[in-house]
């Protein structure tokens, strides 16, 4: 398995502004279990957090990411329209039941 970690500086974390108008991806389990987290992702900037709400199999989660992608710079859907499809063509994670979530800033 490969894995990757960002550190402070790059999520802008020493800057309030410092993720203004990006889009967290988090591909991996249980994204939308700390609230305060995302909450301060929010306050740096970012438009959009796309998480699961529950453990989810790495292949499944590999395909649902590649299609969102898809969604999103193929066929030009919204953030909130790509996480729509992929939810209704791949439905909840087949071994764990979790379901794929959208956060968007004001």
């Amino acid at each position: 398995s490969s894995y990757f970690a960002l550190n402070a500086t790059f999520l802008g974390i020493n800057n309030a502004g410092g993720l203004k108008g990006s889009v967290i991806v988090l591909m991996g389990c249980n994204g939308t279990d700390d609230s305060y987290s995302i909450q301060r992702f929010f306050e740096r900037g970012t438009e959009a957090y796309i998480a699961w709400n529950g453990y989810v199999d790495l292949s499944y989660s590999d395909g649902v990411t590649l299609m969102l992608i898809k969604a999103l710079y193929s066929d030009g859907l919204s953030l909130k329209e790509a996480v729509e499809r992929v939810t209704k063509e791949f439905g909840p994670d087949p071994l764990y039941g979790s379901i794929l979530y959208i956060y968007q800033g004001d």
